[in-house]
């Protein structure tokens, strides 16, 4: 973790990962080691929005009337 980046002094920095709740899996990722770019999150929202609940709400709407198709664009545009 980096003072600079995170706001705290040296001693703070020092202090905060000499205690035994500091785990440097959970600190913050500095700036240059973070690789999610535009693309990364697209993945993400994709692969989330195939889910089960997605299927559930596009089942719901084909038995409240709607076409198979609408209650699968409805099911993209929403999420």
């Amino acid at each position: 973790m980096d003072g600079i980046q995170s706001g705290l002094t040296g001693r703070q920095l020092a202090q905060l990962e000499g205690s035994k709740l500091f785990n440097a899996d959970l600190a913050p990722v500095p700036a240059e080691g973070r690789k999610w770019r535009i693309g990364s999150f697209a993945a993400l929202w994709i692969s989330m929005s195939a889910c089960i609940p997605t299927y559930m709400l596009a089942s719901s709407l084909i038995g409240g009337g709607m076409n198979w198709w609408e209650a699968i664009l409805t099911s993209w545009v929403c999420l």
